[in-house]
């Protein structure tokens, strides 16, 4: 099957064609092919992968497809990152991914992992805070994605613990915790580990074994069904438990050894190995087969501690980190001296040295050092050239739509208007109310005589019998019968004996108001009097209400508003003021 998908790659027409359509199929065909030939020899064959991936990123730039090519060079820059541990090779392909966003101006970077990738590559080379600002980038990118949250989030703390910032780190940790929307999913146990530890390597011990058992608590909850359709998805978050757990055993483990209860840390580091050996992170395995020479040393046991160091330095040479390797062949020398093997513990010294000097000729080297230099700034011109892209984008957009603004800004100048021609009608509006119930204060101050309020007209007693009209007077200003709540049109006619129509008619007439608003403006003029001149803290204005012959507590506040301007509460404040 294999050779049939490579003779068909190879035997694809070439040449010029009159047929666009017939090209075109023929290369989205080539391509479809070499997505099959990467994805079948991803898992079995790692280096024929990268050898595809890489025809298919010369295919793509060919088709001017750079997008799509640059995605294509993220992808082999985590294969040689994390699949073949060739930081170098991880190095050059995420600095192709860049040029080709620097060489075309108009591609903007739309893939969030473009900057994760970045950022990974920046620190592992120990450019932390250039792979910081690369991560708050992939941040920038899209905020409503709480998975890519909670992943610039880690990696900005991992960051600042590399640089010794426990205090930053731990917020950002802090604030990845609280950003996960399932506090029973796969990424909160990741965090847990994560805070976990920084404890170990800040030295505050005291809530690793609560993080530890955080994680095995969490680790039955999540429910892992939710992968069943996916096999690939299935595979990774099964392939991710496993990495946890052996990542929170190793940590327990290490605080173990740090509180000298050797015998718990030897138990723990093996439940770990036994974890690790299903998940494919061979440094993860180095580390612990490294502390377990260092407990099985401090047992007074180094021969077994040997063996452990030999595991480790296998899968070190393995992944070729070189101050792994170092520390690792400076443990076995200290083994050997204590077995009293000089020759060997001065061999492995040498060998320590050695790789020293790697180390140091590796770090100083000028391709190395170019290209860090290269990744620093191409950083910074990245996010120069994505913020430029956007402003583009808005500018056209503004351009676009002007007259929606500018609709806008008349519909926001006519109800800016409209507010302080308001605003300016309301402080009349309180100054003439305020200016009524000062009139109203100073009638009642004087004392003055009820029928010589302003509202009130006095009779002209023209059409109307004397007898009648003196007996109204009578029972108004001597009797007060305004005061009797229950008092009405009929009430009073029967009192004068005569009917409700003429009564009704003397009031229009002669005080030139009809019969309830005379009798309110009264009982408002009473209400007005007692609020004035009554010194009983006890009596308020509840008690007033039926003192002025009001029914009812709303009718009074109405009333009360409608013939002073002003609510009785504010009449009684003012009365005082002025006192």
């Amino acid at each position: 099957m294999i050779c049939t998908q490579i003779a068909m790659v190879a035997c694809q027409p070439k040449g010029n064609s009159n047929n666009k359509f017939s090209i075109r199929e023929a290369d989205n065909s080539r391509l479809q092919i070499l997505d099959n030939l990467i994805s079948y020899h991803y898992a079995n064959n790692i280096d024929s992968s990268i050898w595809y991936l890489q025809k298919k990123i010369d295919l793509l730039k060919t088709l001017k497809q750079n997008g799509t090519a640059a995605e294509m060079y993220l992808y082999l820059t985590e294969i040689y990152q994390y699949r073949k541990y060739d930081g170098e090779k991880a190095l050059s392909s995420i600095t192709d991914a860049i040029h080709v966003f620097l060489d075309n101006p108009g591609l903007q970077i739309q893939n969030i992992y473009f900057f994760i990738n970045l950022g990974n590559v920046l620190f592992s080379n120990g450019l932390n805070d250039e792979a910081n600002f690369a991560y708050r980038q992939a941040l920038a990118i899209n905020r409503d994605l709480p998975f890519i949250k909670v992943l610039a989030m880690n990696n900005i703390a991992l960051c600042y613990q590399k640089q010794l910032s426990y205090d930053s780190a731990a917020y950002y940790f802090r604030m990845a915790n609280h950003t996960i929307p399932d506090k029973k999913d796969i990424m909160m146990a990741q965090n847990y580990n994560y805070i976990n530890s920084l404890m170990v390597e800040k030295g505050q011990l005291d809530s690793v074994k609560y993080y530890h058992d955080q994680v095995e608590l969490l680790i039955p909850q999540i429910d892992l069904k939710k992968f069943d359709a996916d096999k690939i998805a299935s595979e990774n978050a099964h392939l991710e438990i496993s990495r946890i757990l052996t990542k929170s055993d190793y940590l327990i483990g290490s605080y173990f050894r740090m509180v000298q209860e050797y015998e718990k840390a030897d138990s723990c580091f093996h439940i770990a190995i036994n974890h690790a050996k299903s998940t494919g992170l061979d440094q993860l395995q180095a580390n612990i087969y490294f502390n377990m020479a260092q407990v099985k040393k401090a047992m007074g046991k180094p021969e077994r501690a040997l063996f452990y160091a030999d595991s480790a330095l296998k899968l070190n040479l393995k992944t070729y980190d070189f101050k792994e390797i170092i520390s690792t062949y400076e443990l076995i020398s200290t083994l050997h001296s204590h077995l009293n093997q000089t020759f060997l513990a001065r061999d492995f010294k040498n060998l320590s040295q050695a790789w020293s000097d790697s180390l140091l000729n590796h770090e100083n080297s000028a391709k190395l050092l170019n290209s860090k230099i290269f990744l620093a700034s191409a950083n910074t011109k990245l996010s120069f050239k994505e913020l430029k892209y956007q402003q583009d984008i808005d500018s056209e957009i503004i351009n676009q739509q002007k007259w929606v603004i500018y609709l806008l800004l008349f519909i926001f100048f006519l109800v800016f208007s409209g507010a302080i021609a308001f605003f300016a009608f309301r402080k009349k509006l309180t100054t003439t109310n305020l200016h009524l119930a000062r009139r109203t204060n100073e009638v009642v101050e004087k004392q003055v005589v009820i029928d010589s309020h302003p509202k009130l007209a006095v009779p002209s007693h023209k059409g109307a019998s004397d007898s009648l009209v003196s007996q109204l007077e009578h029972l108004i200003h001597t009797e007060k019968i305004y005061l009797d709540k229950n008092l009405s049109l009929i009430d009073l006619s029967h009192q004068l004996r005569t009917n409700t129509t003429y009564l009704s008619q003397v009031f229009n007439q002669q005080y030139k108001v009809p019969f309830h608003d005379y009798i309110n403006e009264l009982r408002v003029k009473e209400a007005c009097r007692l609020l004035v001149t009554n010194d009983d803290k006890n009596i308020t204005i509840d008690h007033i209400i039926p003192m002025a012959g009001f029914s009812t507590k709303s009718s009074f506040y109405g009333t009360f508003k409608k013939f002073t301007g002003v609510s009785p509460v504010h009449f009684k404040n003012m009365g005082r003021l002025e006192k």
